[in-house]
């Protein structure tokens, strides 16, 4: 009974650096996203019932901005296939995969050899198992494979981010957390950063 996804239909408007987000199909849209708020490729960006199933409508990869108007009521609004849904100003975000690859080994060049751990899964991250309770990690920890770094949250269900894999040595220091508590996050984003060895110095 999971919910499916719809990936929305996004278009560039005729100034620069903004796109046109429309809907993928005829149906009953709400939950749009809140003017000002900023969006990255798989953010969720509202629901479209279509014969009394729910999708989850999300951003195609690569492409973000800052919501800058909604076109549609606040409440539950029958729209149209290509019906525009609200307008996004780019302003930097949608960087193209090869550029966003070159700043992403320069920043690995720049701390050393370092690592990524990316989210396995689209859906919210938490840096702690409640909002009173310590972080799992810090920056400076030593973790070791197995060990829980954060939390996703995937309709409901929070599933741990462990650290370990093939291409992670088995021994690390978190040397960068990149993204804050309670953020959405897309499957292959970069979550933490971690140099290879420990944090105890000789």
């Amino acid at each position: 009974m999971g919910q499916r996804t719809l990936s929305v239909n996004v278009e560039k408007a005729s100034q620069d650096e903004r796109f046109l987000v429309r809907s993928p199909a005829v149906g009953m849209y709400s939950h749009h996203p809140e003017p000002g708020s900023i969006l990255t490729g798989g953010s969720r960006v509202g629901r479209l019932a279509i014969l009394n199933r729910q999708y989850e409508l999300v951003l195609p990869p690569h492409v973000g901005g800052r919501v800058e108007k909604v076109a549609v009521d606040d409440k539950v609004t029958p729209v149209e296939y290509g019906q525009v849904l609200f307008h996004l100003a780019r302003r930097g975000w949608g960087i193209p995969e090869e550029e966003r690859r070159e700043t992403e080994v320069a920043r690995e060049d720049a701390a050393g050899e370092t690592y990524a751990v990316v989210s396995p899964t689209d859906g919210v991250f938490y840096r702690r198992p409640r909002p009173d309770a310590p972080p799992y990690v810090d920056v400076g920890d030593r973790v070791v494979q197995g060990q829980t770094l954060g939390l996703v949250e995937v309709m409901k269900c929070f599933n741990p981010i462990q650290y370990g894999g093939p291409e992670l040595p088995g021994e690390a220091e978190i040397v960068e957390i990149c993204v804050e508590d309670g953020v959405e996050i897309k499957a292959g984003q970069p979550l933490f950063r971690v140099r290879e060895g420990s944090s105890r110095r000789g």
